[in-house]
């Protein structure tokens, strides 16, 4: 077993599951996927940093996971 993050992505109050969950080796980089997920709005590319989706959330969540049964992305 090993540690890894799992990324969430909430859709109006849902959690959403397109093709399974995405695990991977780096909060970081979980992090990271997280934050362009809730700031990818439609707005203009000066306020696309300030501003979050208002309906669509994104967090990481820490699980231990067999690496030879479970896909983990760097």
């Amino acid at each position: 077993m090993v540690l890894a993050f799992l990324l969430v992505v909430v859709v109006d109050g849902s959690p959403h599951n397109a093709n399974g969950d995405i695990y991977f080796n780096s909060i970081v980089t979980c992090g990271e996927y997280a934050n362009w997920i809730e700031r990818t709005a439609p707005t203009s590319w000066q306020t696309q940093r300030l501003q979050k989706q208002t309906k669509i959330q994104a967090y990481c969540v820490p699980k231990l996971v067999n690496p030879k049964e479970t896909q983990i992305f760097k």
